[in-house]
């Protein structure tokens, strides 16, 4: 009897652990999963992101200073950071205008077309005509004074014996050092300068025709004169001329006996344009 008692206890015990039919699950639902990180949200268009500090505002997607543009009529930049109507008798704080370069301090290139007038030239110390010159020169300028400036030269030219028939035309190619004296002159809507100028410096020279047992490239230098003078309409154009004297001496090696001389001296015009660097 006792055992019948004994398993009808045990099964009892085992009923009270099983769930009802159903009962809900007493344990917990799982946790749902974290959603998913989203891009950050890009700002609208025209808008400044991170937003701007203390005394600038944003305007065309850049932090500008409250004060820059200048404030309305009627208003004044006050500490430099915002704009107020200006109380009677209260100091404006206003920015100071951009520097602006003084027209004596700025620096010009100038792109010219070259011309030398008939001169003389010599051969091995055999006097000729010489027949024009045509060429192309480029220069720039360092002001290292407010009435000096300095740079370099490069020009190219070709030329000839003015003989019958005409012979080829040589080539020369210079590398100067340009040292001028200038008097510049700002006026309110246009600026001038004047100048006279040394150009100095080594000349290579090719012969346009070949010449037995003579090197075609020759060696040399050269030196001038010129004075000119610029009309500057805007600040980055302007029109310029110059005048003056110019002088060559260029030799070619030979293998056959004497070196090859010529000796040209010749005016000169250029004229071309000024800009700025």
């Amino acid at each position: 009897m006792w055992r019948t008692v004994a398993l009808v206890v045990f099964l009892c015990a085992i009923a009270r652990t099983l769930p009802a039919r159903g009962a809900p699950d007493p344990r917990p639902a799982p946790a749902p999963p974290a959603p998913a990180p989203t891009a950050a949200a890009e700002p609208p268009p025209g808008t400044c992101f991170p937003s701007c500090r203390e005394g600038f505002v944003c305007h065309e997607a850049r932090c500008v200073s409250l004060c820059n543009p200048p404030c309305p009529e009627g208003q004044g930049c006050l500490d430099g950071r915002r704009c107020e109507d200006t109380p009677p008798g209260r100091a404006v704080y206003e920015p100071p205008p951009p520097r602006v370069r003084a027209f004596e301090d700025r620096s010009h290139a100038l792109i010219g077309f070259h011309l030398g007038f008939s001169g003389d030239v010599e051969r091995d110390s055999a006097s000729a005509e010489l027949a024009s010159t045509y060429g192309v020169n480029v220069r720039s300028d360092i002001p290292v004074a407010g009435y000096l400036l300095l740079g370099p030269l490069l020009q190219f030219g070709a030329w000839r014996a003015d003989q019958s028939p005409a012979p080829d035309r040589n080539y020369y190619a210079d590398i100067d050092f340009y040292l001028r004296a200038r008097v510049p002159i700002a006026t309110a809507s246009t600026n001038f300068q004047v100048w006279a100028g040394v150009p100095i410096g080594i000349s290579f020279d090719f012969l346009g025709e070949d010449v037995p047992d003579t090197a075609a490239m020759g060696f040399g230098w050269n030196i001038g004169v010129l004075l000119g003078g610029a009309v500057h309409f805007t600040p980055r154009f302007g029109l310029f001329a110059e005048l003056g004297w110019l002088q060559h001496k260029m030799s070619h090696g030979s293998d056959a006996g004497p070196d090859l001389d010529f000796r040209l001296s010749q005016w000169n015009l250029n004229l071309g344009f000024a800009l700025k660097n």
